[in-house]
């Protein structure tokens, strides 16, 4: 991790070719992660164990 990403946060939002757009969150909170690593493997476990998630691209976007 460099020193510019230690105070960035990461959010996954996938989209499909209808732009419709996922956002992820658990009990209505806004999944955020401390890396672009830990987000880049969330998103590759759900693109793995969901189905749905096939016709999705996902992003990895800094959270604002």
């Amino acid at each position: 991790m460099n020193r510019k990403e230690d105070n960035m946060t990461f959010k996954i939002i996938a989209h499909d070719s209808n732009e419709t757009m996922v956002e992820f969150a658990k009990n209505n909170v806004e999944l955020v992660f401390a890396s672009y690593n830990e987000a880049e493997k969330f998103a590759n476990k759900i693109k793995d164990e969901n189905r749905w998630a096939a016709g999705y691209e996902f992003s990895i976007i800094e959270s604002k």
